[in-house]
């Protein structure tokens, strides 16, 4: 937070495109909901989610032997997230349903599928310099 208050730093966020990566960035953009008596100081309100979007899978043609299956607990944990307030937005509403749909999550592993250097010399660029992010 410092870095971005002090030297006007942006933040993106990439995290697995899973429940528990969305619910990452929430904290980092929101503030913790168990510690909302620190939110304010902590949290990253112009955090930007890069992803990994279910979106992206099609759009870099990762290979279908990436995905993981959604367990229980990763749907049960998307349900109670799509009612937070800032998940009720259409494109994350759209991003929710779609994993949910598909019943698959990517890890962030998942892109080094196309290479190894794909995450550092394609996709990040691509997402920044195309405004390409959920929020």
């Amino acid at each position: 937070r410092r870095l971005h208050d002090e030297k006007t730093l942006p933040v993106y966020v990439l995290v697995d495109n899973d429940p528990w990566g969305f619910y990452i960035y929430s904290v980092l953009k929101f503030g913790s909901i168990n510690l909302a008596f620190e939110s304010e100081r902590m949290a990253i309100p112009k955090a930007r989610f890069l992803g990994l979007s279910s979106f992206d899978r099609e759009k870099f043609d990762l290979p279908s032997v990436v995905t993981i299956a959604l367990n229980k607990e990763d749907e049960k944990r998307a349900r109670q997230i799509m009612n937070y307030p800032w998940f009720k937005e259409k494109r994350w509403q759209n991003e929710m349903k779609k994993m949910m749909d598909s019943k698959v999550k990517l890890e962030l592993e998942a892109l080094s599928s196309r290479g190894i250097s794909f995450i550092s010399e394609k996709y990040l660029p691509e997402k920044i310099r195309n405004d390409d992010y959920l929020d």
